[in-house]
């Protein structure tokens, strides 16, 4: 039985083995008895959307386990789009298209909602990456000498509470010293 928001994670999970993320959302005052239970399916895409088939699994499996006064609520989360726009130096000059290729693939890599982050354990419901953890990613990626230029862009969240981020189209500019 679902009693604790705890419960409601536990029994999606339960309910299917698709899911990489359940995420139980408590009552507001406004929507007194719904709980809203986000769920997102394993999947190496940019932004895993579970599918109404999905949803509807998990909503049959955790239903039929909560109080009959309470309003389920399932659903796929918010996104928050998250774009890097950076003009970085490579060491070598003639490594331009490798950095290139290499910083979209690490930025890619850190910003995917369920394998990226700090410890590439994904993001939780409501964290937006910090301009300075993006920074660092550029700065530390092999064959970067220096980033010249970061700025991000990042979509409203109105929801925290169901969002998470995933990476857009970065603009990733490699320049030579000579540009400067």
């Amino acid at each position: 039985r679902a009693v604790a928001l705890a419960d409601y994670e536990d029994l999606a999970f339960e309910g299917s083995p698709e899911l990489a993320l359940a995420h139980a959302i408590p009552p507001r005052v406004e929507a007194v008895g719904t709980v809203s239970l986000v769920v997102v399916p394993r999947g190496a895409e940019a932004r895993p959307a579970p599918s109404l088939e999905l949803v509807g699994r998990v909503r049959e499996h955790v239903g039929a386990r909560v109080s009959p006064t309470v309003d389920l609520v399932v659903q796929g989360p918010e996104w928050v789009r998250v774009v890097v726009a950076a003009e970085v130096v490579p060491a070598r000059l003639e490594a331009a298209s490798e950095v290139h290729a290499l910083v979209l693939a690490r930025l890619a890599a850190f910003l995917h909602p369920l394998t990226g982050g700090s410890a590439g354990e994904g993001w939780p419901f409501g964290r937006r990456p910090h301009r300075s953890d993006l920074y660092a990613l550029v700065e530390t990626t092999p064959g970067v000498d220096h980033v010249r230029a970061l700025e991000v862009e990042t979509d409203d969240m109105p929801h925290p509470e169901r969002s998470l981020v995933y990476g857009g189209e970065h603009r990733i500019a490699v320049v030579g010293l000579a540009d400067a």
